[in-house]
């Protein structure tokens, strides 16, 4: 039986050539349960989640361009962001520190 050794087991915790991830523990049948156990995920792009329900608030609410070109100056985000992050909190119930229709068009 060249080459064959039976069956290998995992190195102990803390020896060079261990199986599994580097916190020693083993890795489970489910991927989901590992991933809990790594790194955080990036948070999702709010930008990407600017649902239809948030649009509508926003614009239904009577806010234009520069109120939300005003509130991307407060909050420091991108414009996008900002409409969903304004609409999403309109949709809870909160009132944002630019009223609609206040802002005036830069030159």
């Amino acid at each position: 039986m060249d080459g064959d050794e039976g069956p290998r087991r995992a190195a102990a915790p803390g020896r060079r050539g261990r199986a599994g991830p580097p916190s020693g523990t083993a890795p489970t049948a489910d991927p989901a349960a590992d991933a809990a156990d790594g790194p955080a995920a990036a948070p999702a792009d709010p930008a990407a989640e600017y649902t239809a329900e948030q649009y509508d608030a926003f614009w239904g609410a009577g806010y234009t361009v520069e109120d939300a070109e005003a509130l991307a100056a407060l909050w420091g985000t991108e414009i996008t962001e900002t409409k969903a992050r304004a609409g999403q909190a309109l949709l809870d119930g909160q009132t944002l520190p630019v009223a609609p229709g206040s802002s005036t068009a830069t030159s």
